[in-house]
């Protein structure tokens, strides 16, 4: 079975790519936008997890890590 690993550029551009997918028509309600990362415990994935909550808290929207 091969895996295939995202580069770096790949694995953060990714949410900013499907952030417009997310955005809906209701303008009323918070956004949410979904993020699964492919490992929890490796220190790229936890500065991802650190970098998402930034820009969720600036933007104004929340994230769902799973």
């Amino acid at each position: 079975m091969k895996i295939h690993h995202l580069s770096r550029r790949q694995a953060i551009s990714l949410p900013l790519l499907l952030t417009p997918a997310f955005s809906g028509c209701n303008r009323n309600q918070k956004k949410v936008i979904g993020v699964v990362p492919m490992g929890r415990s490796h220190m790229f994935w936890q500065s991802v997890h650190a970098g998402a909550a930034k820009a969720a808290q600036e933007y104004g929207v929340d994230i769902e890590w799973n």
